[in-house]
């Protein structure tokens, strides 16, 4: 058998020329690309919303005072969600920014009080994020504080970035509050109820403002929730069971809010 003379692979430099031809080649596939990617989102921008999508409309913006790292307003927005029987509204809420503090008003012979709602970027009311009322001097502070939430933000204070739970409609929803060493039991009527406590955000907002506003109070360790004087209805009216909240899960809540 004849051998093969061994193969050489060696191959000399790569001239300037090719080099060049190259790189002109490179530069011209990466400018396409560039050129497909931004006729793409530009079409994007151009193609109307797939049918049933949810738009978001921004909300106006108001100045942040130096200093201050709580923001945002919440702006409630209507969109209609069509399926194959009929139309449903749904609400959303948009935050922008917003200063979410109130002004301390004159108190001279009246009783202040710190009204709790949501406001700013978190979904719940914290224990930062109040407004003040001022209200005819009384020693019955808890059920003030109560009747004055059930009336929600009023207009100063939706301004300034707050929110409410509540439906429009709800003063008066507060009926009554008794302590017994320590422990509250808070009973509302069904106007507490808007649409929007259906859903796990309402629920969630509608649940801390209560909580917000009660243990403020220091000598309150838990309170029991009822509707028309029963716990189970208001409860299952949110799709829970009755069980009363205790400070200690209130106070681990809002230090995770602080992380």
């Amino acid at each position: 058998m004849v051998g093969h003379p061994p193969r050489d692979d060696r191959r000399g430099p790569v001239s300037p020329r090719t080099l060049e031809l190259i790189q002109h080649i490179l530069i011209a596939l990466v400018s396409v690309v560039m050129a497909a990617v931004m006729v793409t989102a530009f079409m994007k921008v151009l193609a109307p919303p797939e049918e049933g999508a949810t738009q978001t409309v921004p909300g106006p913006s108001l100045t942040i005072p130096e200093g201050d790292t709580t923001s945002s307003l919440a702006v409630t927005t209507s969109t209609t969600e069509p399926d194959s029987s009929s139309s449903t509204t749904t609400s959303s809420i948009v935050l922008v920014d917003a200063p979410c503090s109130d002004t301390r008003p004159d108190t001279e012979g009246k009783t202040l009080l710190r009204i709790y709602y949501p406001c700013g970027l978190s979904p719940i009311a914290t224990d930062r994020t109040w407004a003040y009322r001022a209200v005819p001097e009384t020693k019955l502070v808890l059920t003030s504080t109560l009747t004055e939430m059930v009336r929600g933000p009023d207009a100063e204070e939706l301004s300034q970035g707050f929110r409410s739970p509540f439906p429009s409609d709800s003063a008066g929803s507060f009926l009554t509050v008794s302590l017994n060493a320590g422990d509250a039991i808070v009973d509302f009527s069904e106007g507490i109820f808007g649409p929007a406590a259906e859903t796990p955000t309402g629920t969630q907002e509608l649940v801390s403002t209560l909580n917000a506003n009660v243990f403020q109070f220091d000598t309150i360790v838990s309170v029991e929730y009822r509707l028309n004087g029963s716990c189970a209805a208001f409860w299952d009216h949110l799709g829970s069971t009755c069980e009363p909240v205790v400070r200690e899960d209130w106070e681990t809540q809002m230090a995770a809010t602080r992380r």
